[in-house]
């Protein structure tokens, strides 16, 4: 996981959100790192027609959102208390 990691990095020049936090583990994964690069058997994109796209430019116009503030609506509605609550505030 950690080497796969590390290999997305050397591409994408972006760091993981996650490592490990065991020095054993990170020190094998940077050796083993070092030997796949020196034996250059890095395969991204190895004859692939890979596109890069800007993720900050997608838009998308039918969200469907599952969220605890569109869960507590829906029980709302369902028992009608946000008529209530409308009913009160006039």
């Amino acid at each position: 996981m950690r080497i796969d990691e590390l290999l997305k990095l050397s591409y994408t020049g972006k760091q993981s959100l996650f490592y490990s936090s065991y020095a054993v583990i990170e020190a094998l994964a940077q050796k083993f790192f070092t030997v796949i690069q020196e034996k250059q058997r890095l395969d991204i994109a190895g004859g692939k027609d890979f596109q890069r796209v800007d993720t900050d430019s997608i838009e998308n116009k039918d969200i469907k959102e599952t969220s605890a503030e569109w869960l507590c609506m829906q029980a709302l509605d369902q028992l009608g208390i946000s008529g209530f609550f409308l009913a009160s505030t006039k």
